[in-house]
């Protein structure tokens, strides 16, 4: 599963002296993972590019807290879309900050691979952003696919050095026979190669990209018609997400 994918592997690539540069509505695997870490971490305010260069500017000049001493690797963790506010990183320019400050990317797409992009390829595939300029993506089995586990992909190096440093990797029992050929089914769905290159097929029924615009467009119709009945919308009408937060009344209760 993703949760365990996060809290596993994220020790394994980062340690104390690393600085992480985390958005505040990060998962909580994600958190979890950071602290099991012991990698010092900066929360930058959700989806605020500009606050996210402040905060990563002003640690890097400074240093680690207590020693002064250059950080051993930086590292901005944000997610492709947010679960529980169902907004969109702002992908764009998390990387052009990635660049400018040479600091590594983790992008957690469980909720956005196969969901998101007119291809099915999440969010990076909604910006039409190069692959390459996230360092590590991460993802889960668990809701696009329909099965089970979680995956981190990236370049060669960091894909072999998380099979010999990763707990989820040495401890972990190994994926089933079923489970394996489910993720592979639904990715040749999702890339069209099922052959019937519609986008999502299931039990013989095909979900087209037509389609897929369609459920846009109705979300904007609904969007507009709750707005108009005077519900707090914790969301807008450019967001292209179906999930929709309603509050009534105190958080607790809703």
């Amino acid at each position: 599963m993703g949760f365990a994918t996060n809290v596993l592997n994220l020790p394994s690539i980062l340690g104390p002296g690393c600085l992480v540069l985390s958005d505040e509505f990060n998962h909580a695997s994600l958190i979890l993972g950071l602290r099991l870490s012991g990698a010092t971490v900066k929360v930058f305010q959700h989806n605020n590019a500009a606050d996210l260069e402040k905060k990563l500017r002003e640690a890097l000049i400074h240093g680690h807290p207590r020693t002064r001493r250059p950080w051993k690797k930086a590292m901005i963790v944000v997610e492709g879309i947010y679960s529980m506010e169902g907004s969109i990183c702002d992908l764009p320019n998390f990387i052009r900050i990635k660049k400018k400050y040479k600091t590594y990317l983790y992008v957690d797409e469980a909720h956005s691979i196969g969901a998101l992009g007119p291809r099915g390829g999440g969010v990076v595939d909604y910006y039409g952003a190069d692959p390459k300029d996230v360092d590590i993506h991460m993802g889960t089995f668990t809701k696009s696919f329909g099965a089970a586990g979680g995956y981190i992909a990236g370049s060669k190096e960091l894909v072999n050095h998380l099979r010999v440093n990763s707990h989820a990797q040495s401890y972990a029992v190994s994926m089933s026979p079923p489970v394996a050929q489910q993720i592979i089914t639904s990715m040749s769905i999702i890339m069209g190669k099922d052959g019937s290159n519609e986008g999502w097929c299931v039990g013989g029924a095909c979900v087209s990209l037509a389609s897929v615009c369609l459920m846009s467009w109705e979300f904007h119709l609904t969007h507009s018609s709750l707005n108009s009945t005077r519900m707090c919308l914790y969301t807008h009408e450019h967001r292209h997400t179906c999930c929709t937060a309603l509050f009534c009344g105190k958080n607790e209760t809703s």
